[in-house]
């Protein structure tokens, strides 16, 4: 599994070794404490600087492959040729290691793509999973890519693909502009989104690790791309209020108009977090269900949990 070390990957290795699976935990460095009992460290380096046979020893007597790892999205992107270098670890990664993979004689490879590779917004509508994919940005061509790589090369390197494509990850030791909206709520700050109805779907950290469990062992998933949610959809108004409840409060939540908040948050340079926060972005899961496969978690345990470890 490569990714390890990363917010999912942590969670990802330690179920997946609570299901009975002996995990090679693919690492960049090391990290500064003893890996689950039933997983092994593989410290790799720059896994953009590899060739195809550095993963060989790694990969030998190897059923299935998790990979996480990529240059993850990054707001605002400044590099100067930015799909250049999400190309390079997202889809370039990609291509040697599932390489290597079908070489080695791996009979399944699960890869961690994003909601971004299809779309920014649901609009009024709901994304299914076999919808159409229009990524806006850098980052989600570079995921689109990897996947088209992989579709197609499937049946050359003899792998079975499956495809995740979660949106917004939460749970303990989310961090970032998550972290910051619990700490917010936990402080009683007032927010001005009491009129917001936007529709966006969410992914507790514990239910996307199951998903990828659940995958490797679900031949009904093989040369899907598929959408990993909680299932339970809700605004940006509702999400505070769960979070606020959660956190044992009341939400502090009153009415701006939206196209005030978005004129606002667009003056000082804040474009794609009005769409985040104003903007709907709502998915249907059918090949999970269609599988057998349903979140563990409830959105509202997910967030207690995430709330508890941010919290305090």
């Amino acid at each position: 599994m490569t990714g390890a070390a990363g917010f999912v990957g942590r969670r990802v290795v330690a179920d997946l070794v609570s299901a009975g699976w002996a995990v090679r935990a693919v690492v960049r460095a090391c990290p500064g404490h003893e890996a689950p009992a039933g997983a092994v460290w593989v410290p790799m380096g720059d896994l953009a600087s590899l060739e195809a046979t550095a993963w060989a020893r790694s990969l030998a007597d190897v059923e299935a492959v998790v990979h996480l790892a990529g240059r993850a999205h990054v707001m605002n992107d400044a590099a100067a040729d930015a799909l250049s270098e999400y190309r390079r670890t997202n889809v370039g990664v990609t291509q040697v290691l599932a390489g290597a993979a079908g070489v080695a004689g791996v009979r399944r490879f699960i890869y961690m793509s994003s909601v971004k590779a299809v779309a920014e917004s649901s609009g009024v509508s709901i994304l299914a999973d076999d919808a159409s994919p229009h990524p806006e940005d850098a980052y989600g061509r570079s995921k689109r890519e990897a996947e088209e790589w992989l579709f197609d090369q499937a049946a050359a390197n003899g792998l079975s693909i499956t495809v995740l494509r979660p949106p917004l990850v939460y749970g303990p030791g989310v961090r970032a502009n998550f972290a910051r909206l619990v700490r917010w709520a936990a402080r009683g700050t007032p927010f001005p989104f009491g009129a917001v109805a936007n529709r966006r779907s969410l992914v507790f950290v514990g239910n996307l690790s199951d998903a990828v469990r659940f995958s490797i062992d679900a031949p009904a998933l093989d040369g899907k791309a598929c959408f990993a949610t909680d299932d339970d959809d809700l605004s940006t108004a509702d999400l505070i209020g769960r979070i606020s409840l959660a956190l044992g409060r009341q939400a502090f939540l009153f009415p701006v108009p939206e196209w005030m908040l978005r004129g606002g948050l667009s003056l000082v340079g804040r474009s794609a977090e009005a769409d985040r926060l104003l903007g709907s972005l709502a998915l249907s899961m059918r090949h999970f269900p269609d599988a057998g496969w349903r979140p563990p978690f409830s959105l509202d345990q997910g967030l207690t949990a995430t709330v508890r470890e941010i919290a305090h």
